[in-house]
């Protein structure tokens, strides 16, 4: 076995010397079979010696058998990955039975020469047997495409057209670990060029087992759903890496809450509710509470959006119940209370609010909460309430039109028509769409 090693090492120095070429390859599985390539029929595999320093052609005429080629006592299986570039592996078999003789086989590029008829591996020597760079060199050349390693950041830069690069990436995979290729494969034309640097360095460092390329699949699916801008015909081919990510080590968290995000950007809001909750339901792994009250915040949210004002409410509580200083929960959780006119409970969220606000100095929330708060306190009839809390508001932000409209009301209420008038022309000056300060004007005339 060893001899037959250092024969294909040896072999593959020398056609790395004459074509220039690099890549070879081996393994523990057997071979699989492979389409017929015309263009090499009646053609030969060749083996270079050096004997005395004189190169000796050893070659033997392909003969086609069963989906495989036969070349002397080795069946070949080749795949195309370029003009006249292929991968090429092959196992010796036993002539009398026709069984392998071992489990042992090589995995190598080989190049075809169109006018001699010949075929030969191409490859390095045993010391750098398996260097990534030149392996990855040898498939960016086949791809067409441009690969380089930026030292001072440590990563991998590929640049080309984004169907090569992919097909980059799934030959230079299936090269250092065949077994992976189908998880790849699962995510064609799914992948985000922006996330190959990562591929590369996984396999660059020889990390390509089910565990690294599942955390990389599940990944691009996480970073492509977050996306700032998400075209709605995108979203089946992002779906379809998280189809990949469950199959190789399953959802958690993470993948749900994008998920969620991801159908309730397509306006999928049944389909989101049940990755939200499956999000929440799922194990709070080192490091992941900010995301899942972020999650909870988003569910919450879009059930406030779309008007299920007791399902906002109670997912916000849950978030509140984890974290009550929780600005933005607070802020919808009050707005449903007042939505459903349970006026004492928004009251209370929105006084926690102006508190919790206050305390991290953001005067604009401050003001927002005096206007809410104002407005349920002018429903309510508390005249003189609504009246301090909306000068507090218009005081910190003088362009809050709703302010402005609410003080209206509270004239209008008093009777002082004059003034009702006055704060909603200056709301509709701030704001033409403002209802509150158009109705109001109507009840004028």
């Amino acid at each position: 076995m060893h001899a037959i090693r250092n024969y294909i090492f040896r072999n593959c120095v020398v056609f790395a010397a004459i074509l220039g070429l690099s890549g070879c390859i081996e393994g523990e599985r057997m071979l699989t079979k492979s389409e017929r390539i015309p263009e090499i029929e009646g053609g030969k595999w060749c083996e270079l010696e050096t004997k005395n320093e004189t190169l000796v052609d050893n070659c033997q005429s392909f003969d086609w058998h069963d989906g495989l080629y036969h070349a002397g006592d080795r069946l070949f299986g080749l795949k195309r990955i370029g003009d006249g570039k292929f991968i090429g592996e092959y196992v010796e078999f036993d002539e009398e039975t026709g069984d392998p003789k071992s489990k042992y086989w090589a995995k190598f590029v080989v190049a075809f020469d169109p006018d001699n008829k010949r075929m030969a591996n191409v490859g390095d020597d045993e010391e750098n047997f398996l260097d990534f760079v030149k392996i990855a060199s040898y498939y960016a050349e086949a791809r067409d495409v441009t690969l380089s390693y930026d030292d001072e950041f440590a990563i991998w830069n590929l640049f080309g057209a984004p169907y090569a690069m992919r097909r980059f990436m799934t030959d230079l995979s299936d090269h250092l670990d065949p077994i992976n290729k189908r998880y790849y494969k699962m995510i064609d034309d799914a992948d985000s060029p922006g996330n190959y640097p990562l591929q590369i360095a996984n396999i660059a460092n020889n990390t390509t087992n089910e565990a690294y390329v599942g955390e990389y699949i599940c990944l691009t699916g996480v970073n492509r759903a977050k996306a700032d801008q998400i075209v709605l015909a995108e979203i089946p081919a992002i779906k379809k890496v998280f189809d990949a990510c469950d199959a190789i080590q399953g959802l958690k968290l993470r993948e749900y809450a994008a998920l969620g995000g991801l159908m309730w950007t397509g306006g999928k809001i049944p389909e989101a509710d049940t990755y939200f909750r499956k999000a929440i339901e799922s194990l709070v792994g080192p490091g992941e509470q900010a995301l899942r009250h972020e999650t909870l915040e988003k569910w919450g949210v879009m059930h406030f959006n779309s008007e299920n004002y007791p399902e906002a409410i109670r997912i916000l509580s849950i978030l509140l119940d984890e974290d009550d200083g929780h600005l933005n929960a607070l802020q919808f959780r009050g707005l449903a209370y007042r939505r459903i006119n349970d006026h004492p409970n928004a009251i209370a969220d929105y006084t926690a609010t102006i508190e919790i606000a206050n305390a991290l100095n953001k005067p604009l929330e401050i003001a927002i909460a005096y206007m809410r708060r104002s407005y349920v306190h002018q429903l309510d009839g508390r005249l003189d309430d609504a009246e301090r809390d909306s000068v507090i508001a218009l005081q910190l932000e003088p362009k809050l039109t709703y302010a402005h409209s609410n003080m209206g009301t509270i004239a209008e209420k008093r009777g002082e028509l004059a003034a009702a008038k006055k704060h909603f022309e200056k709301a509709l000056e701030l704001n033409k769409d403002n209802t509150h300060a158009l109705d109001g004007l109507k009840r004028l005339k």
